[in-house]
């Protein structure tokens, strides 16, 4: 790389449990724009983290006749 000494170049290297923190921080910050109550939960095996969103309003979430939004 121009003008970086590859010498100094360190991996930024997160814990996983640190991003799986992160991700669901940011997942909540989205989907509380949207004004309704939810709750993101995690289950999974540790790399296959599933983030599950309850919510009795989903159907904002999923869409009309299950459609995704968008």
């Amino acid at each position: 790389m121009r003008g970086v000494d590859p010498g100094n170049l360190r991996p930024n290297i997160q814990p996983m449990a640190n991003a799986i923190d992160d991700a669901k921080e940011a997942l909540t910050s989205m989907l509380g724009k949207l004004g309704f109550e939810f709750e993101v939960e995690v289950s999974g095996d540790p790399g296959n983290e599933i983030f599950n969103i309850v919510s009795e309003n989903s159907a904002l979430l999923i869409g009309k006749n299950g459609r995704p939004l968008g």
